[in-house]
């Protein structure tokens, strides 16, 4: 065998060692996108930011669970919108939107009789610090049930501005008319 032979039946052989090397390591665990936190209740986290006394927990109770989404009255009110046929005329639309939005004003004024109540309970220096918790992004406090919201909307990674998902160039009728 000439010298040649020899360097490539070396570098074939290396090549298979090596490869059989690296498929013979487990795969690393997947990176966590962000930092992992762990997940509280929202009784729990105003229990704690507002170091809220024992007497105070039927008031915190009591508001948690006026301000507790309810989704299954929330699917249900959905499936129920769906069903129906669509509004044709632009009377009826306005009438069904006027509808909605009274229910929606209802929920609203129930959760602000809630919070009202709840702040009631409170000390000086708790108001203060719920009063804080009122300002983080516009959202009320209790209810984000661990979730933050990032990720989606106009703010977060994979929104849709005039360029389109991503950065892209906008496409169909929200793109530049070609040059030339």
């Amino acid at each position: 065998m000439t010298k040649i032979h020899l360097l490539a039946a070396a570098a074939v052989l290396t090549t298979l060692t090596l490869g059989a090397a690296v498929q013979a390591q487990p795969a690393p665990p997947p990176a966590p996108m962000r930092a992992e936190r762990p997940v509280t209740s929202p009784a729990e986290r105003l229990r704690t930011l507002l170091q809220l006394r024992p007497q105070q927990e039927g008031a915190l109770q009591t508001y948690v669970a006026a301000v507790k989404p309810d989704r299954e009255k929330m699917r249900a009110k959905m499936a129920e919108r769906r069903a129906e046929p669509r509004p044709t005329s632009t009377p009826d639309r306005i009438a069904r939107r006027q509808q909605m939005l009274s229910e929606r004003q209802a929920q609203m004024a129930s959760h602000d009789r809630a919070t009202l109540a709840f702040y009631g309970q409170l000390d000086a220096k708790q108001k203060a610090v719920f009063d804080t918790l009122g300002q983080r992004h516009g959202r009320k406090f209790a209810v984000r049930d661990g979730r933050d919201g990032h990720g989606f909307g106009p703010q977060g990674p994979h929104r849709r501005g005039p360029r389109g998902p991503m950065g892209a160039p906008p496409e169909g009728p929200m793109a530049p008319p070609p040059a030339g």
